[in-house]
């Protein structure tokens, strides 16, 4: 499997689903950055470097469907894949509109997300 070059900010308040992306990313070679809140991720966010996100969907404070507004509004070069554990097709529909690059399902499958992620570093 080929690699795509860049950085990928991981956002989720859950600390064993940051540190499992994480490592799974960082076997296929993609390097990452973590955030626990859409709060923390918007300062990242700011001090650039940022090629893509990959975001839960229900954080306390801000959600990820408000950061993905805030990202395709401030960097609208950036990919916004939105991972949740509580996906319905409308939800997905509205995600999509809104301009997220993929919606992927928890629990997630090792294949799938690097494909996501390595589809999202090249657009």
């Amino acid at each position: 499997m080929s690699t795509a070059e860049g950085t990928v900010l991981l956002v989720d308040d859950d600390d064993a689903v940051r540190a499992v992306l994480a490592a799974l990313l960082g076997q296929a070679g993609v390097q990452t950055l973590e955030a626990r809140s859409a709060e923390e991720a918007l300062g990242l966010l700011e001090r650039g470097a940022i090629d893509a996100v990959v975001t839960d969907l229900r954080m306390p404070g801000l959600g990820g469907m408000e950061l993905l507004s805030r990202v395709t509004r401030q960097w609208p070069d950036v990919p916004v894949v939105l991972l949740t554990a509580h996906g319905s097709v409308p939800l997905a529909v509205e995600a999509m509109k809104a301009g997220a690059a993929e919606f992927l399902l928890k629990p997630f499958d090792r294949d799938e997300v690097i494909f996501v992620v390595q589809k999202a570093l090249r657009a």
